[in-house]
């Protein structure tokens, strides 16, 4: 049920997905229980963007936050 929410909120553009090698990662920023943050540049349009990467086992626990 979360997956399909996930879903359907990437969907209706609540949510932005974004595949990783769309950056380069310039440096971890912080690591923390749902996952690592980088800083990171955008490599289409050359923003500076910081980025969540989420751990494997924390998918339901992060959507419901």
């Amino acid at each position: 049920m979360l997956k399909k929410w996930f879903d359907d909120a990437i969907q209706q553009q609540h949510i932005s997905k974004f595949d990783y090698d769309e950056f380069e990662t310039l440096e971890k920023i912080g690591e923390g229980g749902f996952g690592t943050v980088y800083k990171a540049e955008w490599k289409f349009n050359g923003l500076s963007v910081v980025l969540k990467r989420l751990k494997d086992n924390v998918f339901q626990e992060f959507v419901q936050e």
